[in-house]
């Protein structure tokens, strides 16, 4: 029962750790040979020159964003699933600044990931067998195989066989939650 304790204090501080990580407030993004410095919590993306502001809403896969230039003119744009819709104000010059397209790309960069429910399903799934396999050898060995026969007894190979599965389907399990 010990070991039971030890294996689920590991797997909970493991998944504990995975969400610890902490979101930059700022980075720089070199694009054709200019750092852009995004500021994430003034929503903003300077180069040596100017400095613009944004709006973004999303992931990587699908967002708005809205970007309002230093002179004021503005340029959005949208994208789901594939499909991209966008336009820019009246005032809009795309070669007085850093064109729209650059500073979309300098957003999409950083921007979050969609998070797969089906893969974190999966992990927590493998991790849970892992743990039977890994803790209940004798129990995993009997819904295998030990049913279908009588007055049957696993062998000392067949229990360590059925921990080091179990160990290893963790270990498949804490990496998929981290990939």
């Amino acid at each position: 029962m010990k070991r039971f304790w030890i294996i689920a204090f590991a797997i909970l501080l493991t998944l504990a750790l995975l969400g610890c990580t902490k979101q930059e407030s700022s980075y720089i993004v070199n694009k054709n040979g200019t750092d852009y410095f995004v500021d994430t919590e003034n929503k903003t993306i300077s180069d040596d020159r100017n400095t613009y502001q944004y709006k973004f809403s999303g992931d990587a896969s699908s967002f708005s964003i809205t970007i309002t230039y230093p002179n004021g003119s503005s340029y959005w744009c949208n994208q789901s699933e594939g499909h991209w819709t966008g336009g820019w104000s009246d005032d809009y010059d795309e070669n007085a600044y850093v064109s729209a397209d650059t500073l979309v790309d300098i957003l999409q960069e950083k921007a979050p990931k969609r998070v797969n429910p089906g893969k974190i399903t999966g992990a927590l799934i493998l991790i849970a067998l892992g743990v039977f396999n890994a803790v209940l050898p004798y129990a995993s060995w009997y819904l295998g195989n030990g049913w279908r026969y009588k007055n049957a007894e696993p062998s000392e190979a067949a229990l360590i066989g059925y921990r080091i599965t179990g160990t290893i389907a963790i270990i498949v399990g804490i990496i998929l939650l981290l990939i």
